[in-house]
């Protein structure tokens, strides 16, 4: 099968929805659900990138054979798993963007509803959270999953491509958070805490510190290995993919988002500066994310 376009948008814009879910989602919850808004916003911004992922998956598939999904289960089908993971996830989003709508209709208007359904909705927001969350994690790791479960070598022979993928997707949606907390900031409409924004991107640098770990893990096991492997890895490291690999993800996703944040801590920015500076390394590291899945994917079919 040729793994093209479409695997490469499924796998970066799936992971980054379900890495945006996953932070919004903890945050929320390590601060006893004190950043409802940031939440609220992280999950309002995965899920068009989950959308585009399911169709890219669909697309995949063949749109005239979409309908087969609905009438038969292949659990041995990886692209079919994919496909239904990321519509259960997108199905309890919407389902728990009903509940908040129920719940603020019923705190606006008290006298509309004979019961506490604004108490009623909050709680079901809370359980459909958990099982969101959850699924995210299933998301953004089967992500990895779905290239490793084949005989091509660059993607199966290590177990480090599932954590590679995973450790990205951390990252990327956690950018993803940044980046949709700065623009709703400045439209004034809400308001997240430019403290958050910050801590978010210190943890978001600790992230790209362990991608790069498992990364270099990866191309030394890959190494060691040799073989069919080796080659497809020296396409990556010095071949016809050496450009894409080294500048497009390495330094993007890795290299320029840490010198950017390691400027911004020991020149002390504040205010504006600071602002800059992270937009600048989440901007990056989102595109560097993309550019990991092309060229991990084209690489193991050289």
């Amino acid at each position: 099968m040729d793994w093209g376009w479409q695997i490469w948008v499924y796998l970066w814009t799936a992971g980054m929805a379900g890495g945006a879910f996953f932070t919004g989602f903890l945050v929320n919850v390590f601060t006893n659900w004190k950043h409802q808004t940031f939440f609220r916003v992280s999950a309002v911004t995965a899920v068009p990138f989950g959308i585009i992922g399911v169709l890219a998956l669909l697309f995949k598939i063949n749109v005239y054979r979409v309908w087969h999904l609905f009438v038969s289960f292949e659990p041995t089908a990886m692209i079919s798993i994919a496909t239904w993971v990321l519509t259960l996830w997108l199905t309890v989003i919407f389902i728990m963007f009903l509940t908040w709508l129920l719940e603020w209709d019923a705190k606006n208007n008290p006298d509309k509803y004979s019961y506490n359904l604004e108490g009623a909705m909050a709680k079901t927001s809370k359980v459909l959270a958990w099982i969101a969350f959850f699924v995210s994690i299933i998301m953004f790791g089967y992500t990895g999953v779905l290239l490793a479960n084949t005989s091509v070598p660059l993607w199966s022979d290590t177990g480090l491509l599932p954590a590679l993928f995973s450790v990205s997707a951390v990252s990327t949606g956690i950018a993803l958070t940044i980046v949709a907390s700065l623009l709703v900031n400045k439209s004034g409409k809400l308001s997240i805490s430019n403290d958050l924004i910050r801590k978010l991107a210190d943890a978001d640098a600790v992230v790209i510190v362990m991608e790069a770990l498992v990364l270099t893990a990866y191309v030394i096991w890959l190494a060691i290995i040799g073989g069919a492997a080796g080659t497809s890895l020296s396409a990556l490291l010095t071949g016809e993919l050496a450009v894409m690999f080294w500048l497009g993800f390495v330094s993007l996703a890795l290299l320029i988002p840490i010198i950017l944040d390691l400027i911004r801590h020991f020149s002390k920015s504040e205010g504006r500066a600071a602002t800059t500076l992270i937009a600048l390394s989440v901007v990056l590291t989102i595109i560097g994310g993309f550019f990991l899945r092309i060229v991990i994917t084209i690489g193991g079919q050289l």
